[in-house]
């Protein structure tokens, strides 16, 4: 999204997304069959604002449009959330798990 009044203009634009991954797997051995688990998610979103003012617009000879110079300033959001979780141990058996997160 933009605006635009004479020499400023001001603009703003946003993303985010969510995605979630997992798998399990069973691994039969000579002794026992292993079971291993883990899963992955990820949360995202980012934004972007800025104000600009253009400093000056000039022709140029054999150009369509002509040529401008301005200065911008803004900011900038970032948000990312990760999840981990992993879980293992025999099938039938005691299973462990174990999970972390980071935002």
């Amino acid at each position: 999204m933009s605006a635009r009044y004479d020499r400023w203009s001001v603009f703003a634009d946003a993303v985010g997304g969510y995605a979630e991954e997992g798998v399990n797997e069973r691994i039969p051995t000579q002794l026992c069959t292993l079971s291993v688990a883990a899963t992955g998610k990820l949360r995202f979103a980012m934004s972007d604002f800025a104000l600009r003012y253009q400093l000056g617009r000039w022709s140029l000879a054999g150009r369509r449009r002509p040529f401008s110079l301005g200065v911008y300033a803004g900011t900038r959001y970032m948000y990312f959330n990760v999840k981990l979780s992993a879980r293992a141990g025999v099938v039938g058996a005691v299973q462990q798990s174990a999970s972390a997160s980071n935002s």
